[in-house]
């Protein structure tokens, strides 16, 4: 269980950092490190309970761990939204997060039915 903890929080902290710099256009190494904590203070949590709840990637969208885990990734959209709202140079911050959750959640999706 750690280390799949690890690997998603190292995995997430690399997507949504990125994609911040990218997408955001944040290039403040203060702006990017706000990403990085905002990730590791919601990224356990939700790994922890989706883990809880026998979330499998590959059940239909319909099935209700699906539905548990889109409850807590907007939970974490809207912690990590609060977070950059500290930020002033996030101007519009629950969408930033919103937007980098989504990717980031898209791309976890992606390599956990690549690698399996």
């Amino acid at each position: 269980m750690l280390r799949s903890l690890g690997i998603s929080l190292v995995l997430t902290v690399l997507a949504e950092t990125l994609l911040a710099r990218l997408v955001l256009g944040l290039r403040d190494r203060h702006d990017l490190g706000t990403v990085a904590l905002a990730q590791v203070v919601t990224n356990p949590l939700v790994v922890l309970f989706a883990a809880a709840v026998g979330w499998v990637p590959s059940l239909p969208l319909v099935s209700t761990p699906w539905a548990i885990m889109l409850l807590l990734e907007a939970c974490a959209a809207l912690a990590e939204g609060r977070i950059y709202a500290y930020d002033k140079t996030f101007g519009r911050p629950y969408a930033a997060s919103a937007l980098l959750n989504a990717a980031s959640f898209c791309i976890g999706l992606l390599l956990t039915w690549v690698v399996g």
